[in-house]
């Protein structure tokens, strides 16, 4: 099965991206534990465009020649907060907390293809571009937030059992 086809764009496909990223973490020695603290924060930003099917040589097979784009602006931030006891005993413990918030925001565009490239849309359409206006758009915005807890608890039976519960 050869098949062997020819793919035309009109329009150079394109793709840019601003990620960014910080993290901290402590740990702070209390009596028989050490505390400790993760926290972060990220964003992606990223834009997506191209020509639409069909993929010609022509910019107006049937009338179906268009662009395409989609855009992402996602953020994130979490904390991690832990207080584990020391490692050189019988008896182990660690307990901690952990939340995580989300935003991202999507949109997606189809466009008429007039030959004067891609318009870069993100929260708006531009229905009356003079490059490629706005046929359809769809966009939604999500926020979730995210809780956890955790524990463990661990004890030397003997130098080779040890017995665990999380």
């Amino acid at each position: 099965n050869t098949v062997s086809y020819s793919f035309c764009a009109n329009n150079r496909g394109s793709d840019h991206r601003d990620m960014r990223e910080a993290t901290a973490k402590f740990d702070y020695k209390v009596p028989g534990a050490t505390l400790t603290g993760i926290f972060s924060y990220n964003t992606v930003k990223e834009f997506t465009g191209g020509d639409q099917f069909p993929y010609t040589a022509s910019r107006n097979l049937f009338g179906t020649d268009g662009t395409q784009t989609q855009f992402f602006n996602i953020e994130n931030s979490s904390a991690e907060v832990r207080l584990t006891s020391e490692t050189n005993q019988a008896l182990r413990w660690m307990i901690g907390g952990y939340f995580l918030r989300t935003t991202d925001f999507v949109s997606t565009t189809t466009g008429s293809d007039l030959g004067l490239g891609i318009e870069q849309i993100e929260y708006d359409p531009d229905f009356t571009s003079a490059a490629n206006p706005t046929l359809s758009w769809f966009a939604d915005t999500n926020v979730d937030k995210v809780y956890a807890g955790f524990a463990n608890v661990s004890y030397d039976m003997t130098s080779a059992l040890e017995a665990s519960l999380a």
